[in-house]
């Protein structure tokens, strides 16, 4: 990353789907940064972002717009499959990262991004946004102040009824994958796991159904 005093940080974001909208209207909202690319395969999509947030170049190869545009920072907004290539990538041409959960659609392909992100020194932050929650915060907080004495098992649940099988390429395994637990259960195991105080489990389990 350059040196960003008084500089705005320069934003590239991978992927052109849905979810870039929330990144995008969020960073929109930023004096410090500035919007600078998008990559994506659609045009289509693409377009209407850059139209909406005034964003002046797109690339149909991420690996292009991240040797040309001398990026500070990316969002990760791909199917999951692509995560991992994305993320690396980014980081290996001296960006830090925000990726959209979950991480990768498998251990092992988290396990090489974060072992990317050590070696090259660029942070990766997952899209995990519930901790920042003010009712996360607060439980987190009485955990830590032994409110809840010592915590040695958690249970979560996750109910949402919506169309997504239909949305998008969440029907499709290939590039999502995991199902429910991949995508929103990630969620409620992250804000239980972070409200503890992120201990190393000895065990874990989980029923899914659809």
């Amino acid at each position: 990353m350059a040196n960003r005093k008084n500089k705005k940080l320069r934003y590239g974001f991978i992927g052109a789907g849905g979810i870039a909208g929330t990144h995008l209207r969020d960073l929109s909202r930023r004096e410090d940064v500035e919007l600078v690319a998008m990559a994506d395969i659609s045009e289509t999509s693409m377009r209407g972002y850059q139209d909406r947030f005034d964003i002046p170049h797109a690339y149909s190869d991420w690996k292009e717009m991240l040797r040309i545009e001398a990026l500070d920072a990316v969002s990760v907004c791909t199917p999951n499959r692509l995560h991992e290539r994305a993320a690396i990538d980014a980081m290996k041409a001296g960006c830090d990262v925000l990726c959209e959960k979950p991480l990768a659609h498998s251990a092992k392909a988290g396990e090489r991004m974060l072992a990317a992100s050590r070696d090259l020194g660029r942070k990766l932050v997952i899209g995990f946004q519930y901790r920042f929650n003010p009712r996360t915060q607060f439980l987190r907080a009485a955990a830590a102040d032994g409110q809840f004495g010592k915590i040695l098992y958690t249970r979560v649940k996750a109910l949402r009824r919506r169309g997504i099988p239909n949305w998008g390429v969440f029907g499709q395994k290939e590039l999502q994958g995991g199902g429910p637990l991949i995508d929103i259960g990630v969620h409620v195991l992250e804000m239980a796991h972070y409200t503890m105080g992120s201990p190393e489990p000895a065990s874990a389990s989980a029923d899914m159904y659809t």
